[in-house]
């Protein structure tokens, strides 16, 4: 099963649970954790590349970190912005994703 892809205002990093959303990847060699809210710690088992295809896009995410046993899969908004030229505009119950330089919309999400 899928595991939901969520927009964080606070992760560092991206990350997937799934090796195979790694469209390049090496194993992982260092001794970093991500660290989780309760101060626990999960191991990164490999590194590299993320293309996550949509109708209007491909979204490119570099140095994204593959943590095996975690629930869902974290896309820092700060990354989707600088790596991929849109914008993220919230609203009460859903947000866009929008082309930097057009305004259109490319993805909605709740």
């Amino acid at each position: 099963m899928d595991k939901p892809w969520l927009l964080d205002s606070r992760a560092s990093h991206t990350i997937t649970s799934d090796f195979a959303n790694l469209t390049t990847h090496s194993e992982y060699d260092g001794t970093d954790e991500v660290t989780l809210g309760d101060g626990s710690g999960l191991k990164i088992s490999h590194t590299r590349s993320l293309s996550l295809k949509f109708p209007k896009k491909i979204f490119r995410f570099p140095d994204t970190l593959c943590v095996p046993y975690l629930c869902k899969n974290l896309i820092p908004v700060h990354h989707l912005t600088k790596h991929n030229d849109v914008f993220v505009e919230l609203h009460p119950l859903y947000f866009f994703v929008k082309d930097k330089y057009t305004g259109m919309i490319l993805l909605r999400g709740m």
